[in-house]
């Protein structure tokens, strides 16, 4: 396990293409996830052991499907909706929910 970076979600979303695959988002989740939660991101090297929490910040979503997430988001919106904040919540509605958010948006967010 390694060290990566820092940053707020909202960050490290814009600039997902740039880590690889295998890294880990943790998010601190005080209130709610959010573009402003506080995200650090770990490489972890294939069949090692994710754990749930990371210096008490939990696990959120490994970069592969957060790049699945966008691709799925901007496929179902025909490239309409690629706002940072569209995109943003489409990857939270899926960490919460292990599904793809509806084209139509989330309404209960």
């Amino acid at each position: 396990m390694k060290f990566i970076t820092t940053g707020t979600l909202a960050n490290i979303i814009h600039n997902i293409y740039e880590f690889d695959d295998l890294a880990v988002l943790f998010v601190d989740q005080k209130l709610n996830w959010g573009p402003l939660s506080k995200t650090d991101i770990y490489f972890f090297e294939d069949g090692e052991e994710v754990p749930s929490k990371m210096d008490d910040i939990p696990y959120f979503l490994e970069v592969e499907l957060v790049k699945e997430v966008i691709d799925v988001w901007n496929t179902r919106t025909s490239g309409k909706r690629q706002g940072s904040k569209d995109i943003i919540d489409a990857v939270i509605f899926y960490a919460e929910r292990d599904a793809y958010m509806p084209a139509s948006g989330n309404e209960d967010h």
